[in-house]
């Protein structure tokens, strides 16, 4: 399986589709193959009318897809236009260093950013969907074991390190960030692929659930139930949860959506009734943090609620 960075700036000569078709030189063909993975990169902002339609001024990437059928461009022999699969936007930007300065791709120099297309390693592409938390440190090693995929973009379930998360849920009202990764626009944003990054995380609730000792853990979602959560189980002590899950392909949430049903069971089971939220969920380095009660949490004004949609019915 191949890998790569693919750049789509603001201003281009190229026809691109955000998630949808990428047009490209026929130098880079080798490294855009049918079913090459690859990451959205975006370079600095250059100009101020596109600050609404970024996740940030600076560099980051901004999305993750797979390349599908690759053709030539009729009008160009020079170029080739491929069809973009599993396009999954991210929430939040994710900068293209770490926190120590490093290039995520693993770049000795800024030069290599000339390229609009560049080969990736799969330790370099994981550590951009971890937001350079991947560390391939074990890869160097002889006891190494090697990471595979179930469907060209998630890694299998044995293959992640779920691990208790703390302070995910990040309240943009009292945090004025001036983290280059933040986004400007805090309303929250759907893709075609939302329903792929929702069962995801669930399944990784599940077996967080299962790890650290709950009993009889049921994915209600994954057998068609809808009773206003995700999944049930209960304690040690025999006392039943219900949790509804929500998670992101970023490092952070600042919100989600809570439908008419959730609400409702949340607002009927109080104590019994947990979220689950789930960052980095299609990473390698997945994190989960239970919250309990939301319903009181909401009802003390800890959590802000507004709706969104209104249903015109006649």
């Amino acid at each position: 399986m191949k890998y790569a960075a693919i750049t789509e700036n603001d201003i281009s000569k190229y026809s691109d589709q955000t998630g949808v078709v990428y047009h490209f030189p026929k130098r880079y063909r080798r490294l855009l193959e049918p079913g090459t993975l690859v990451v959205y990169y975006k370079g600095k902002m250059e100009d101020q009318r596109f600050e609404n339609t970024r996740l940030s001024k600076v560099q980051h990437y901004f999305g993750t897809a797979k390349i599908g059928q690759v053709t030539e461009d009729s009008s160009n022999p020079s170029q080739l236009f491929a069809t973009i699969e599993d396009f999954i936007p991210f929430d939040e930007a994710i900068f293209f260093k770490d926190e120590k300065g490093q290039y995520l791709e693993e770049h000795s120099n800024s030069q290599a950013f000339r390229n609009g297309v560049r080969e990736l390693t799969k330790e370099n592409y994981l550590n951009v969907l971890s937001g350079g938390s991947y560390s391939n440190t074990s890869t160097n090693s002889s006891n190494s074991k090697t990471i595979s995929f179930t469907d060209g973009s998630i890694p299998k379930l044995d293959d992640v390190n779920i691990s208790e998360g703390k302070g995910l849920l990040v309240s943009t009202k009292r945090n004025k960030s001036s983290n280059p990764s933040t986004s400007k626009n805090n309303f929250p944003r759907y893709s075609r692929n939302a329903k792929k990054v929702g069962d995801r995380a669930e399944e990784l609730v599940c077996k967080y659930l299962e790890d650290v000792g709950y009993l009889n853990v049921i994915w209600e979602a994954n057998l068609g139930n809808k009773p206003g959560y995700d999944i049930s189980c209960e304690t040690s002590t025999g006392m039943k949860l219900h949790i509804e899950v929500k998670g992101t392909v970023s490092n952070k949430i600042t919100n989600f959506i809570l439908t008419d049903g959730e609400l409702k069971a949340a607002m009927k089971l109080k104590e019994n009734y947990y979220m689950a939220f789930v960052v980095n969920c299609l990473s390698v380095n997945a994190q989960v943090e239970i919250v309990a009660n939301p319903n009181e949490l909401m009802s003390n004004s800890s959590w802000d609620r507004r709706p969104l949609t209104h249903l015109i019915s006649f």
